[in-house]
């Protein structure tokens, strides 16, 4: 492939991801939640379920948050009243996360809203297309890690 060939391609994949990003899987239109809390949200539920203790330093390595951004969208969890926090018996200084009534009842509503969408895009696409899609994702993904990984590698960072 001519390196002009790569460049449009690398040009329109990253405006692709971009316009990807503006449609993002909004709860707004209910003003409930933004994206990233109910991403938050929904990723606290599914680490509950598989662990009992959920902190904000396993969140941030998980999700792959800036510790500002996970506090910033804890405040308005908190706020709005979907989660509540307490600090780890053992150690003080850890700060753990728990879904209160209401959070799980919004949960619950989210996860219609999120299914609605997917079912709608796949029913839009086809489910070979969608397959198609998810494996190419899934290939982006791994080699961003690795090549991330190596990054870090030459430059001593863990």
């Amino acid at each position: 492939m001519e390196q002009l060939e790569k460049n449009e391609l690398a040009e329109e994949l990253f405006n692709s991801i971009m316009r990807l990003r503006k449609y993002s899987f909004n709860f707004r239109q209910e003003k409930i939640l933004t994206s990233q809390e109910g991403y938050v949200l929904k990723a606290l539920n599914y680490f509950q379920e598989k662990k009992s203790n959920v902190n904000s330093e396993f969140l941030c390595e998980n999700l792959n948050l800036s510790p500002e951004s996970l506090s910033r969208v804890v405040k308005h969890l908190r706020e709005k009243g979907i989660i509540e926090t307490s600090r780890d018996k053992n150690e003080h200084r850890r700060v753990q996360y728990f879904i209160t009534f209401k959070g799980y009842e919004i949960l619950k509503e989210f996860n219609v809203h999120f299914e609605n969408i997917v079912s709608d895009i796949i029913s839009s696409i086809g489910e070979e297309d969608a397959k198609h899609f998810i494996r190419i994702l899934t290939k982006l993904f791994t080699t961003m890690e690795l090549k991330s990984n190596l990054l870090d590698n030459t430059r001593g960072i863990k």
